[in-house]
């Protein structure tokens, strides 16, 4: 089971491709994928427990709200 993935940089990353990334997932990075917005990190797989955003650019404030419910560290 994929557990970590990197993603960082995917410039052609949108909301839509983070509803299908796996359930088995527990770090995830998507710095700098510049077309993830909210809607995208409301999709995020529930168990994720790392997850980077670093330059994710379409996102706002209120995707604290929206985050993983097992998130431990955010970047």
């Amino acid at each position: 089971r994929l557990s970590t993935l990197d993603l960082r940089n995917c410039a052609q990353l949108t909301d839509a491709c983070a509803a299908l990334l796996p359930r088995s997932l527990r770090a995830l990075s998507l710095s700098r994928c510049v077309n993830i917005s909210n809607a995208g990190v409301s999709r995020l797989p529930p168990l994720l427990k790392v997850l980077h955003l670093s330059h994710c650019v379409r996102l706002t404030d209120d995707v604290l709200c929206q985050l993983p419910p097992a998130l431990k560290l955010l970047h």
